[in-house]
């Protein structure tokens, strides 16, 4: 008789257990939201982590210096070093150091302290066939006012003030700015009167360095340069010269280095497909099915492949033109196809893949840009020259960077836009066009995806 009503014979237990399994329903409804909503953050968290290991293969190759389509070597690094771009060709080298290039370096007699009195009158500085003159008077006719003076001039010269531990320790010394005997100076002194402050620069050992230029024998030919960084030696090649071994022949080897880029590339389409794979898995899941943001996501990273780069300035603009193909929305590489665009068009697969610009008139060059720069084609006009340098790119204001540097404005599509000006009249200097590269236009998307801050995951 247990839970059936004395008087009126109701199954009271079995009605109560329906009325609380009614009453249970929305918390049931409630628990079957949180356990879906719980397998949904576990995706979307595995995806970040899927779309961040993505990310460090797309970084790795979106700047130009990925791709180097040549390894240089050198047999004694202590006596050279050297770095090649992808204009430098494959073959063997040898070269002998007999002398380094130094700066000219002019060491003043000792003085007692920063603010000893040196008289007063011109001091000239002769460089490059040129006379440079400070007036020193009673404002600056000290030691230290005259090491002012001198940096303030900026024409080649650094002034500065060495103690060197003796009775009157305070010497002023002049170094050139550029190694080299085309960057010797010369110091003199006009209408001087008072105390004459007198230079030595290395000769019979006395205090200073002589100018002396970079002179070493390469594959046999006697070579001089002002630099110990001699760029112009051999196209796409920069050779560092670091000490002297007249006896000693040093090796320098240029090899083709195309399969390493063909396997960043592979380690790349791997990741993209991995995500791919994952998206495509968890679509077909009853938390995430049919996800707006995981379609989205899987929608804008094809997109961003399918149109490649559209502003290489070339006729390869498409990652299928390198033989890195769509298909179901993965990637696929044809081995053949990706092998022969690295051997014969190395330039164009870099520019597919990296951001770049080109200028249409050679006073103007492309020197940098940022995550915040558009792609685009932008007219530059240049209002002011030199320290005035001032002008719009695209119509856009610019900042001034330095006497040959504009970058973009904040806020603007030429946001962090970096050109350079080697003219010397305001004028209107054609165009310029950025092209954003695939791995660029992917890092963008990817970091608006993961960020911490305000990402679509988050």
């Amino acid at each position: 008789m247990s839970g059936v009503g004395l008087v009126s014979g109701i199954d009271t237990a079995t009605l109560i257990a329906q009325l609380m399994a009614v009453e249970r329903k929305p918390l049931v409804r409630l628990e079957k939201a949180k356990s879906n909503r719980e397998a949904q953050l576990t995706v979307l968290s595995d995806l970040r982590t899927k779309l961040d290991s993505l990310r460090s293969k797309v970084t790795s190759l979106k700047s130009a210096t990925a791709f180097s389509k040549i390894n240089a070597s050198s047999s004694d690094e202590d006596l050279v070093t050297i770095s090649a771009t992808g204009a430098a060709r494959t073959g063997s080298h040898t070269i002998k150091v007999e002398q380094l290039a130094q700066a000219h370096q002019s060491v003043s007699q000792g003085f007692a302290s920063f603010s000893a009195a040196i008289g007063q009158g011109t001091f000239r500085v002769s460089i490059e066939g040129e006379d440079h003159d400070i007036t020193v008077n009673s404002s600056n006719a000290t030691l230290s006012g005259l090491r002012d003076a001198i940096n303030a001039a900026d024409f080649g010269v650094t002034a500065s003030i060495v103690n060197d531990g003796g009775a009157n320790p305070y010497r002023l010394v002049l170094a050139s700015d550029e190694s080299g005997t085309e960057y010797a100076h010369a110091i003199s002194l006009v209408g001087w009167s008072g105390t004459s402050p007198t230079f030595t620069d290395g000769l019979a050992g006395a205090p200073g360095q002589q100018a002396q230029n970079a002179l070493f024998e390469f594959d046999g030919l006697d070579v001089v340069k002002s630099s110990n960084e001699v760029d112009d030696l051999i196209e796409g090649v920069t050779v560092f010269l670091h000490d002297i071994d007249t006896e000693k022949t040093v090796n320098l080897r240029f090899t083709s280095n195309t399969s390493a880029v063909k396997k960043s590339i592979e380690d790349f389409v791997s990741a993209y497909n991995e995500t791919v794979t994952y998206l495509d898995g968890k679509l077909g899941t009853d938390s995430m099915k049919g996800d707006f943001t995981l379609r989205r996501i899987k929608s804008e990273l094809s997109s961003i492949i399918s149109n490649g780069n559209p502003n290489t300035g070339t006729d390869y603009k498409l990652m299928s033109q390198i033989g890195v193909s769509q298909s179901s929305g993965k990637l696929v590489i044809d081995d053949e196809d990706l092998q022969e665009a690295l051997e014969d068009h190395f330039d164009e697969v870099v520019k597919i893949f990296t951001t770049q610009g080109t200028a249409t008139d050679s006073k103007v060059g492309y020197v940098n840009s940022t995550s915040k720069t558009a792609a685009g084609t932008y007219g530059v006009v240049i209002t002011g020259v030199g320290a005035n340098l001032a002008g719009t790119i695209g119509g856009y204001a610019t900042t001034r960077y330095s006497e040959n540097l504009l970058i973009g404005a904040t806020g603007t599509p030429v946001e962090g836009l970096m050109v350079r000006f080697d003219g010397d009249t305001p004028g209107t200097y054609g165009n310029i066009t950025v092209g954003v590269g695939v791995m660029e236009s992917l890092e963008r998307r990817l970091s608006s995806y993961t960020s911490y801050a305000d990402g679509l995951l988050k």
